[in-house]
């Protein structure tokens, strides 16, 4: 049980560093999903991702967090950038 709460705040941190790095390259605050201190998103993620009937929300929010990201105008960045939410989903 502990090792999959390990991997579930490993993907937790991954959506938050995800969304960080879009908002890095957009220079916008329109772009971040999650804006409030890190370690409070990744718990919120957590138990969003724990819990069967919230799953939704994420998948909401990670749509949010690609749609800005292909905004990026840097072609690299954004291939690097959409190849993380690729493996994330």
């Amino acid at each position: 049980m502990e090792h999959n709460m390990e991997k579930i705040r490993e993907l937790a941190e991954r959506i938050y560093d995800l969304d960080a790095e879009v908002y890095t390259q957009l220079g916008s605050s329109l772009g971040r999903v999650f804006n409030r201190d890190r370690e409070t998103c990744v718990k919120e993620l957590c138990g969003l991702l724990t819990d069967r009937r919230q799953g939704h929300l994420v998948r909401s929010e990670l749509a949010l967090i690609s749609n800005m990201a292909r905004t990026i105008t840097d072609r690299d960045m954004r291939k690097m950038i959409m190849s993380e939410y690729d493996k994330i989903l």
